[in-house]
């Protein structure tokens, strides 16, 4: 049996052709894979970015122009502090 990386392939040695396309047609669907994972993150990740922009907007802006002099981002990590703290005190008190 060939062995590849201390990994028993099940591949008589004997067969090399058979060994090689069996090692490429891995290896492709290995490589498809990653690549639709990383569609599928980034599309995930864009559709979550959105919709923090639009709560942002709806919520906080309340659909106006934000001025440059806000601090938008700021607000929401205090906003997200406080609500984790809150969390830990419930769960330890």
């Amino acid at each position: 049996m060939k062995r590849i990386l201390g990994l028993d392939l099940g591949i008589n040695s004997n067969n090399n052709t058979s060994e090689q396309t069996l090692l490429s047609d891995l290896q492709q669907l290995i490589e498809n894979s990653r690549q639709f994972v990383a569609v599928q993150v980034n599309s995930v990740l864009t559709m979550l970015f959105w919709n923090v922009g639009k709560r942002n907007n709806d919520d906080i802006l309340q659909n106006r122009r934000a001025d440059y002099g806000k601090k938008i981002v700021s607000l929401l990590a205090t906003i997200h502090r406080a609500s984790k703290c809150a969390t830990k005190m419930k769960i330890s008190g």
